[in-house]
C-alpha cells in the first residue's frame, strides 16, 4: 500500500522578510549603500576593490590607520596620499629588546618604491606585547581620514586584492567616532607603544 505523507505545517509568528530591490550602486568595484561599501565576491568581475585607496587619497589633514597586521604590499594603497598629510599607523607585535620583527622590516622595505613620489611623513607606533604578556591590546581595524572614521574588516594590504577584501563601514554617530578617536590616541601614547619613524620622500615630521 502506498502511503502519502503530508508535510507538517510550519507555524511561526516570525514575519517573513520583505522582498525589495537592493538599494545599492557600484563604486570603486564595491556595492555601496549609504554608509557601507561591500565587496561582493560573487559578482562576475575580476576587478579588485579600490575603495580603501580612494578614501585615503581624499585626506587633507590625516590618515590614521589602526591595524594589527602590516605586510609588504601595502605601499600601493598608500601611494595616492596627498603631500603633507599626517599618516600614522598603530599596530601591535611582540618585540624582544626593541628588535623590529621581520614582517615590519618587510613593510618598511615595501615603502621604498614611494620615496621618489610621496611627500607625506609616516609614523608607525608598535604596541610591544612582550611588555604586557598574555594580552593583545586591540584586534579591531579602523581607518581615520580627517574627521571621518571607518570600521575596516581586514588589514590594509587585503583591500586591493579580490579574494581577501572585506566591507568598510562608515561610522555616523559622533559619540562613536569620539570613542574610537579617544581609544586610538590612548593606545598611540601608551607607555608600551614604541614609535618607529620612517621618512618617505624626504618630508620631516
Amino acid at each position: 500500500m502506498n502511503r502519502k505523507f503530508l508535510k507538517p505545517e510550519v507555524i511561526s509568528d516570525v514575519p517573513k522578510p520583505k522582498e525589495r530591490p537592493a538599494p545599492y550602486q557600484i563604486e570603486h568595484n564595491c556595492m555601496v549603500s549609504e554608509d557601507i561599501w561591500y565587496y561582493d565576491h560573487f559578482r562576475e568581475t575580476t576587478a579588485p576593490p579600490s575603495i580603501y585607496q580612494y578614501l585615503v587619497s581624499k585626506a587633507k589633514q590625516r590618515v590614521w590607520i589602526w591595524d594589527t597586521h602590516l605586510h609588504d604590499g601595502e605601499e600601493e594603497i598608500l601611494s595616492s596620499i596627498k603631500k603633507h598629510v599626517d599618516v600614522r599607523i598603530l599596530t601591535c607585535f611582540g618585540m624582544q629588546k626593541n628588535t623590529i620583527p621581520k614582517r615590519m622590516e618587510a613593510f618598511f622595505n615595501s615603502l621604498k618604491s614611494l620615496q621618489k613620489i610621496a611627500q607625506f611623513g609616516l609614523k608607525v607606533n608598535v604596541y610591544n606585547m612582550m611588555l604586557d604578556p598574555g594580552k593583545q591590546p586591540f584586534h579591531d581595524r579602523y581607518l581615520i581620514v580627517d574627521d571621518q572614521i571607518y570600521i575596516v574588516g581586514s588589514s590594509i594590504g587585503y583591500h586591493h586584492r579580490r579574494i581577501t577584501s572585506t566591507s568598510i563601514h562608515m561610522i555616523q554617530s559622533e559619540a562613536s567616532k569620539d570613542l574610537i578617536y579617544d581609544r586610538f590616541l590612548y593606545n598611540w601614547n601608551h607607555r608600551n607603544a614604541q614609535q618607529v619613524l620612517f621618512i618617505v620622500g624626504g618630508l620631516l615630521t
